[in-house]
């Protein structure tokens, strides 16, 4: 009676390894392509900062994070290089590539002490919109232009 039990059950698996192996193979034929890697898209966004008078201050230090159900998210460009300043006019140049965000804050910290000008860390949330040139994982490259970040004076 054994014999038969196992005669039947190695009977069994070699029917359903060989129908899983089939469909296995036909559903992989059906022309779609594999693809592997994660969404991102290119970002160039560009701004100002001044002060509450609306005079343009020089090395500001800016970082982004992306913004998802409310939290923040890191950036990863503080970990691989310097972070970019703004200029003599007030004016900054972040471009990078992320994982796809709909909001971006962008942070603006005083961090050359009493030299311009003491000035508290503010942030701003920039809706992004309008990616373009997307493909497959590429999600397309989004140019904005975000308003400018009054910072406040620090009390001392």
């Amino acid at each position: 009676m054994e014999t038969v039990y196992h005669f039947i059950l190695k009977g069994s698996n070699w029917i359903l390894a060989g129908l899983l192996s089939l469909l296995g193979f036909s559903v992989t034929s059906c022309g779609a392509t594999d693809e592997y890697g994660s969404p991102y898209a290119e970002y160039a966004l560009k701004g100002k900062v001044t002060n509450r008078n609306g005079d343009p201050i020089q090395g500001i230090e800016i970082n982004y994070g992306g913004i998802d159900n409310n939290v923040l998210s890191p950036s990863y460009i503080s970990e691989m290089s310097k972070l970019p300043q703004t200029q003599k006019d007030g004016s900054y140049d972040i471009k990078f590539e992320d994982f796809p965000m709909d909001i971006v804050r962008i942070i603006a910290k005083d961090i050359d002490g009493p030299e311009n000008g003491s000035f508290e860390t503010d942030s701003i949330d920039v809706k992004i919109e309008g990616f373009e040139g997307g493909k497959s994982w590429f999600q397309g490259k989004a140019e904005v232009n975000i308003p400018d970040i009054k910072l406040k004076e620090k009390k001392e």
